[in-house]
């Protein structure tokens, strides 16, 4: 693998996307898991209650809660824990915690217990059933977009847990692994629609930078065709909806993130249209395309998230949290030639974890880097600790052929 290429999507968890794939038996989704239910008040024996169903629908009757009280709260039931952490926790708050986003709606407050069949994602099975889903890929924050998606880009929060518009403002201080590469002489690129969030950190603010940013829709595709992939690509959804301004000019765009409530059909035709751009591309056989999303959004997910070993990554502690427990299970794909059709990936093996304790979360993402493109050091205590992906291209001895050049359309 010479070229990394990761799309992170948002706010949606494994058992609400992958849930119902049934192409291979050992995916741990919901088939063993449709009797679960989450009580309205936990502490209330004659509670209402949800089941978990089948079938959402595409634009979200609401956005969940997503901050890390209220991820807290869905985890472990309760907004105060401490350490020694449950373990396992009992995933037993989600609809507790979501009736105060729908102000005592139960039946919209439900909607987190729902999970998208496999023929209302068809782009996302037919990646499922082609290459690789990981059932145990954590998200590194039990809260929302921008910590998580700093802990993709630099290893750590630096203390942020939620999207502070100031911090975001005058930019995180901390150490990135754009920088790393660029330091070993390695290229990257990061493709963006209405807002690039690794514009977020004052190291990429410098005009030469600012140079590797470069629009998706005008320069993605062709990239891929003339065989210009750097050795790492990060590619950022278009996260808000435009409008013609005044009504006149430009054009309308949607936002296709998956972030609810948002067409969710819009996030299927940009996954396709990723994947079919890496696939033009005469750099496939040495490519590797991740997609993941930054977070669960607040929906229900069955994996409890682990707490044992889970180092802070550089000793600052955030509003209410410690960097020291992972967030809640989110979908992801491996995508390349090397990997083998239909295959579901467990916790790492053993020869790819630094630590007895250590998993696949987004640190992983420059833990990997680090260990292909030999960087001179690795950016925190947590990208040190997480498990890297080798293992998941190295059963082949040859890339494969049977690739498909087109996805189905998405509904």
């Amino acid at each position: 693998i010479q070229h990394v290429v990761v799309l992170c999507m948002e706010n949606r968890s494994f058992d609400h996307m992958f849930g119902l794939f049934d192409h291979n038996p050992e995916l741990d989704g919901l088939a063993n898991y449709m009797n679960t239910t989450n009580a309205a008040n936990i502490r209330d024996p004659n509670s209402r209650a949800v089941r978990v169903s089948r079938g959402s629908p595409y634009i979200a009757p609401v956005n969940p809660e997503h901050d890390v009280a209220y991820v807290t709260e869905q985890i472990f039931g309760t907004r105060r824990v401490r350490k020694p952490y449950p373990d396992p926790a009992p995933m037993n708050g989600f609809i507790q915690d979501n009736l105060l986003a729908t102000k005592g709606n139960l039946e919209t407050a439900g909607h987190v217990m729902q999970a998208f069949t496999p023929e209302q994602l068809p782009v996302l099975e037919q990646l499922a059933r082609e290459y690789a889903v990981v059932d145990r890929w954590f998200s590194s924050v039990p809260g929302p977009t921008q910590p998580n998606r700093s802990f993709m880009h630099s290893g750590t929060a630096h203390g942020e847990v939620d999207n502070h518009l100031w911090h975001m403002r005058m930019g995180y201080p901390q150490k990135t692994i754009y920088q790393a590469l660029s330091e070993v002489k390695k290229d990257w690129k990061i493709y963006y629609h209405d807002g690039p969030s690794a514009a977020l950190f004052r190291w990429m603010r410098s005009p030469k930078n600012l140079l590797k940013l470069k629009s998706f829709t005008k320069n993605f595709a062709e990239d891929c065709r003339e065989g210009k992939l750097p050795a790492y690509t990060f590619i950022d959804p278009q996260f808000f909806d435009r409008k013609k301004v005044l009504g006149m000019f430009g054009k309308n765009t949607y936002a296709n993130d998956d972030h609810p409530p948002h067409d969710i059909r819009r996030g299927q035709d940009l996954i396709k249209d990723v994947y079919e751009a890496v696939r033009s591309s005469p750099q496939w056989e040495s490519t590797l395309l991740i997609i993941t999303y930054d977070e669960h959004g607040g929906y229900y997910d069955h994996v409890p998230p682990p707490s044992r070993g889970v180092p802070n990554p550089d000793g600052i502690a955030g509003d209410g949290i410690n960097y020291d427990r992972l967030g809640v299970r989110v979908p992801t794909l491996m995508i390349s030639p090397w990997i083998k059709k239909g295959t579901v990936f467990h916790s790492p093996p053993e020869w790819v974890k630094p630590t007895p304790t250590s998993q696949y979360e987004h640190s992983s993402i420059p833990a990997t880097l680090h260990k292909l493109f030999g960087t001179n050091r690795f950016l925190t205590s947590r990208d040190r600790w997480a498990a890297t992906l080798e293992s998941m291209w190295s059963e082949l001895s040859a890339p494969r052929k049977d690739t498909p050049v087109e996805l189905n359309n998405a509904p």
